[in-house]
């Protein structure tokens, strides 16, 4: 899980999938872990007021690990292939609490917010609102990744959420965008086009920080820019 040369945020994840899978059993052989042991492990996280679907999520990840053993020679298949007859906790069948939709942010606080943060934040908003591109297409945005050609521009992220399954990201960037980028346009082709204080690209977190505090100096319901 690097990208880039370094640790993708999915590292994390697994840590956390792991936690009561060695609280329970980290001193169980891994041949002997079948699939009522992944049940305890799963009635666990739902003790622990986890959600439905990270639950899943997390279990997907436990049987991932064993997957891994098995490509390594190190667990005969059958064990993986036991793990898999575990299905995931369905909707309205489980204790396991779920968690509230995310819905769309209202125009109107999205502006609130806009009309209060630094250029480039407010860049990055507004970049997000005429392309749908991703928070972290956005943050890394730069003009030689753009073909400024034809009556739409296409922006081709360097990085993006899908690479790693060979896909190429495409977005389109219209007449309106065009406005947005032109002033922001200089012989630097490499320079991010919403820069922090320091000229470098924001990170998400940073920028995902920047709108909470917005948020919060206007008295306004938090939101985020995913």
């Amino acid at each position: 899980y690097v990208k880039d040369g370094k640790r993708t945020s999915e590292v994390h994840c697994i840590k956390a999938a792991l936690r009561p899978l060695i609280r329970l059993f980290g001193e169980t052989k891994a041949a002997a872990f079948g699939p009522k042991r992944l049940k305890d492990v799963r009635s666990a996280m739902v003790q622990a007021n986890n959600s439905r679907k990270p639950i899943n999520k997390h279990v997907g990840r436990i049987r991932s690990m064993f997957k891994w053993a098995v490509a390594e020679e190190l667990l005969p298949p059958t064990i993986h292939a036991a793990l898999l007859c575990v299905q995931g906790l369905k909707a309205g069948r489980t204790e396991a609490k779920e968690n509230e939709p995310v819905i769309p942010v209202s125009a109107e606080l999205v502006h609130k917010v806009k009309a209060t943060v630094s250029p480039s934040i407010a860049g990055l908003i507004e970049f997000q609102l005429l392309t749908g591109a991703r928070p972290g297409e956005a943050v890394q945005v730069r003009l030689c990744d753009i073909t400024a050609t034809g009556e739409v521009w296409e922006y081709i992220p360097a990085s993006h959420k899908t690479e790693h399954k060979g896909k190429v990201r495409r977005i389109p960037i219209g007449p309106r965008c065009q406005e947005l980028i032109r002033p922001r346009m200089t012989t630097d082709t490499t320079a991010p086009l919403f820069p922090n204080m320091y000229g470098r690209a924001f990170k998400v977190h940073g920028y995902r920080t920047a709108i909470g505090r917005a948020c919060e100096r206007l008295g306004i319901p938090n939101w985020s820019p995913n």
